[in-house]
């Protein structure tokens, strides 16, 4: 009897173990898969960022160039924003990894945004500025909801932190925002949609 009750309480106890081990094994493979999965997104984002900026450096800007990497860099942004939401919340260690990368982001579109405003005059002798105002518009919306997308997935321990490292990449947005504000009231406003409208 008393052998039996040993079996018993052996096989119980495998049992609880296997219960408790299991989730524990699961989890961190699932954390580490999202966060390969929003790296890739900055990581993305950064790529376009950087295709941006090369066709605004360029000695005489392509404005249509320019037009069209932006479009496509607001909707890498808000593919990137979906991807994000439906990513699992990620543990304290694979949050500390998105600093490096988001750091980096953070840089390059800061120089991007810098790059522009540097090309403000051309822009508008183009007939550009109301354009490009509305576009840095729709991605600072887009890099606003990317930034509170990867502060919900951080532990609440860390997501000050993280909501410290987004606001670069958003305040950089904001600079070229105010750069451009009054665009779409300029008279140059007026021409750049007549001439698209002929």
């Amino acid at each position: 009897m008393k052998f039996l009750n040993q079996v018993s309480f052996l096989v119980t106890l495998g049992f609880v173990i296997g219960a408790i081990a299991t989730p524990i094994a699961y989890t961190p493979s699932n954390v580490k898969r999202d966060l390969a999965s929003i790296e890739s997104v900055l990581t993305s984002i950064g790529n376009q960022v950087t295709t941006l900026d090369g066709y605004i450096k360029v000695a005489s800007p392509n404005p249509t160039q320019i037009v069209n990497a932006s479009t496509a860099l607001v909707s890498t942004i808000k593919s990137g924003v979906s991807t994000v939401q439906a990513s699992a919340n990620l543990s304290d260690i694979d949050a500390l990894g998105l600093v490096s990368p988001v750091q980096t982001l953070s840089k390059n579109v800061n120089t991007t945004i810098g790059d522009l405003i540097g090309i403000k005059s051309t822009v508008d002798s183009l007939k550009y500025g109301c354009t490009t105002y509305e576009q840095l518009q729709d991605q600072l919306t887009q890099a606003t909801a990317l930034s509170t997308a990867l502060v919900s997935k951080v532990p609440a321990s860390l997501q000050s932190v993280a909501q410290g490292l987004a606001k670069g990449i958003t305040s950089a947005i904001q600079n070229g925002v105010t750069a451009y504000n009054g665009e779409c009231t300029s008279t140059a406003a007026y021409l750049e949609f007549d001439s698209r409208d002929v």
